[in-house]
């Protein structure tokens, strides 16, 4: 039997990322999100809702850029402090969180260097939605740990465990690995001719 709950854009699990921008002054900044996902293969974009109080807002308005960074389980105690920590009080966050961070090859904005995914993203629209604003950028450049990488050069999360959040319960959760492969293991449903 089914119970109506309270509204809630419950999706289960989400990503915890890291989206990393300068502010005016070319300060680095940093701040753990859960609402961000793919909205376009061609070109390919990349959306992340954002309320217009957070300084990371702003710095994305000012420059029209940012990153997305993917950090992995491991990491979750430093992507929880930029999350609790705003850099309007503290501009030293990234810098207390233990992280280091570069430049990113093509856009203006920092990437986290002990992220395995680096995803530079240039602001092409922005679409106010009730408490939040999604940001699309589109991806520009995207960078990955040689750890990751198969020697085609392609991305292998065999081994990676991104931080993955439950917004229900507020707990940060590791990956969910199930079967072979997406649209693989469903094949067990087709009947055979």
């Amino acid at each position: 039997m089914k119970k109506q709950i309270e509204l809630s854009p419950l999706i289960l699990p989400l990503p915890a990322v890291l989206v990393a921008t300068y502010d005016i002054d070319g300060n680095p900044d940093a701040m753990v999100a859960s609402w961000a996902a793919p909205c376009s293969q061609t070109p390919p974009c990349l959306g992340v809702a954002l309320r217009s109080s957070r300084q990371t807002y702003a710095n994305i308005i000012e420059s029209k850029a940012f990153t997305i960074n993917v950090p992995d389980v491991n990491q979750a105690v430093p992507s929880d402090y930029l999350g609790l920590v705003s850099a309007k009080k503290n501009p030293d966050k990234l810098q207390q969180s233990g992280f280091h961070i570069a430049k990113s090859c093509k856009v203006n904005a920092p990437i986290i260097e002990e992220c395995a995914l680096n995803i530079e993203c240039v602001l092409i629209e922005k679409l106010k939605i009730g408490s939040h604003v999604w940001m699309v950028g589109e991806i520009i450049c995207v960078q990955a740990d040689e750890t990751y990488l198969t020697l085609e050069g392609k991305f292998n999360d065999n081994g990676f465990k991104p931080l993955g959040y439950l917004g229900a319960s507020k707990k940060y959760v590791s990956d969910y690995r199930i079967g072979e492969a997406a649209f693989h293991i469903g094949n067990a449903l087709i009947p055979e001719d």
